[in-house]
């Protein structure tokens, strides 16, 4: 008996187990490799927020900047966002005229942010936000502070989403084995190639742990993965159509030299 048609054969608790233990290998690769990355790339924007933006200070649900208003945030090298702080007293009138021409934008007046996008304009008063002012010092103070919870309830998403996600994976490229054993007239039941799927699911699961930590983008790792798992079910396909043949020619009495 082949490999392919040897996975197809093996329990359902196997199948759970591997699954799970995908799931596992998934979750540990993300927080080990990935939150990493994330946290990196948060940092480092937020040592460069004084560079971009000016000191902004919002106590009583009044938003108020020390440089000369109104403050146009022009150095962000995208033509066609608009970001203007204006907190002076009746500058709530003029926030509109602002964003007037822009295809998006926003605008901070002393009470309210006003948002443009794709020609809707919303607003959003300060009332309910709390007492701060936003530097790099104070932003990256808030970071370390909150960054353990974040990093807690992330991993609880990241849970989520790969418990739900690899087993719709599995049931999706179980079609690979199935409609191969059938173009060959292979006899494999759709249960056997969701096996076959969840036991291939380990070599791009490992691929993808290792292939993280060389600090890839994330497409790239995306494709990666797949074309991985594309390929192990196409070996998968190949093994049970070897075996086939075997089988049809031993049943004919021919012995292959």
């Amino acid at each position: 008996m082949g490999v392919a048609r040897s996975i197809g054969k093996v329990s359902g608790t196997v199948t759970i187990l591997i699954l799970c233990a995908c799931v596992g290998v998934s979750i540990l690769g993300t927080y080990l490799a990935v939150f990493p990355r994330v946290v990196t790339i948060l940092e480092r924007a937020v040592g460069k927020y004084d560079s971009i933006f000016p000191e902004i200070t919002i106590l009583n649900g009044h938003a108020s900047i020390r440089e000369k208003q109104p403050h146009f945030l022009d150095n962000l090298g995208e033509k066609d966002l608009v970001l203007v702080i204006d907190t002076r007293e009746g500058s709530q009138e003029k926030a509109l005229n602002y964003l007037k021409e822009a295809k998006a934008g926003a605008v901070l007046t002393g009470r309210t942010i006003v948002t443009k996008n794709q020609g809707e304009v919303r607003i959003i008063s300060l009332k309910e936000i709390p007492d701060m002012v936003l530097n790099s010092e104070n932003i990256k103070a808030a970071l370390q502070e909150y960054l353990p919870s974040l990093t807690r309830w992330a991993t609880l998403l990241v849970a989520i989403y790969f418990l739900f996600a690899k087993p719709v994976q599995i049931v999706f490229f179980a079609i690979i084995p199935y409609l191969g054993a059938r173009t060959y007239s292979i006899p494999l039941t759709y249960g056997e190639a969701t096996k076959i799927a969840a036991v291939g699911m380990v070599v791009p699961v490992t691929v993808e742990f290792f292939y993280n930590f060389m600090d890839p983008g994330i497409s790239t790792s995306v494709f990666i993965y797949f074309l991985s798992y594309v390929i192990v079910l196409i070996l998968a396909v190949r093994d049970l159509v070897r075996e086939s043949r075997q089988v049809d020619t031993s049943e004919a009495g021919i012995h292959p030299s």
